[in-house]
């Protein structure tokens, strides 16, 4: 029986199978969770806010140290449900108010009100200077107000208007969606909030597991999968029609959880099984091995539950990386060494 989640990476390149059955066994009905895990995480104003599952937030300045809770507590807002940040503002969003912060110790003033929906807001997510909200069956404009219906999913095997979201983008004019169906693959779905247009490509060999940009005008998109024995993940980037304009080789046994661009640096960076590594044309090199809990425990798991919720370049040669559960950790990819927030970086 596998004694932890961090086992799983090493184990799936050398017994693929047993260890696919061993996480079901694992995992399956009888496993609860007792802790509360992390489901949103980004960098504003020189801090990291964590939402956890239960509603708050916590932060850290950019090294680490936790924000007191007098400090913190004007940034806890009732009913949060996801965070994000945009034009330079930090937003949440409760099931009826989008709100906003415009610099770090600022409160919380209201960006529109809507009427509860029948889905929960997945993400927020700011294109140019216009905040929308994801939801499984539409995205919502709410200061316009304005709704654009998820159109029928491409492809032979997979036919839905509802997103199984698994990373969401915007850059200043389009808004990137990517969704996972397991083996059945994902999509990359962009929408163009001006016009009402989207636009859609689908891998049925792949999902999609992170979504990041080097250019306004196209987005790098990790394409991976895990099913039973198999493991794979490739790079690809994407232009405003959604088709791919560059694909890099598909790397066997490798299996990309997130990806982030560091425009400090200039650097693609990814999380690849329980590695921080950097991306070349395509192809991983390693940094620096994790050991913060990178899986998650899902009930029925049959492949890889992947647990990394978000990917922050902070600085030169220095990325957070965010797990479900956990404090963040400070990776400093030119010392080649991890630090927990909370600890002395020193």
């Amino acid at each position: 029986m596998l004694r932890s989640m961090e086992n799983i990476p090493g184990l799936v390149r050398r017994f693929p199978f047993l260890v696919m059955v061993g996480v079901f066994l694992v995992l399956g009905r009888g496993s609860s969770a007792a802790e509360v895990g992390n489901l949103a995480a980004v960098s504003f104003d020189s801090h990291v806010v964590v939402l956890a599952a239960n509603g708050h937030l916590s932060a850290f300045d950019i090294l680490g140290k936790p924000v007191d809770a007098a400090e913190l507590k004007p940034l806890q807002l009732a009913g949060l449900m996801t965070i994000s940040t945009g034009s330079g503002k930090l937003y949440g969003a409760t099931a009826t108010v989008l709100c906003e912060i415009d610099h770090w110790g600022g409160a919380w003033r209201k960006t529109a009100t809507y009427a509860e929906h029948g889905d929960t807001v997945l993400r927020v997510a700011v294109v140019g200077k216009r905040p929308l909200l994801v939801y499984s069956s539409e995205v919502v404009d709410p200061v316009e107000p304005r709704a654009f219906a998820v159109p029928m999913s491409i492809g032979k095997q997979v036919h839905t208007q509802v997103l199984r979201l698994q990373a969401a983008y915007a850059t200043p004019s389009m808004l990137w969606l990517g969704t996972g169906h397991g083996e059945w693959g994902g999509h990359l779905m962009g929408l163009n909030p001006r016009t009402g247009e989207w636009v859609q490509y689908y891998d049925a060999l792949h999902y999609v597991t992170g979504i990041t940009s080097a250019d306004p005008g196209e987005v790098i998109v990790s394409w991976s999968m895990s099913h039973l024995s198999l493991a794979s993940t490739l790079i690809r980037q994407h232009g405003a029609t959604a088709q791919p304009d560059r694909e890099f080789p598909e790397l066997r046994d490798d299996y990309y959880q997130g990806i982030a661009y560091s425009s400090f640096d200039q650097t693609l960076y990814a999380v690849e099984q329980n590695w921080l590594v950097t991306v070349a044309d395509g192809k991983p090199s390693r940094v620096l091995e994790l050991t913060l809990r990178l899986y998650k425990a899902e009930p029925y798991a049959i492949g890889v539950a992947p647990g990394v919720i978000a990917l922050l370049p902070v600085a030169e040669h220095q990325v957070v990386v965010v797990a479900g559960s956990g404090v963040p950790v400070l990776v400093d990819t030119a010392g080649k060494k991890a630090v927990p927030f909370g600890k002395s970086v020193e």
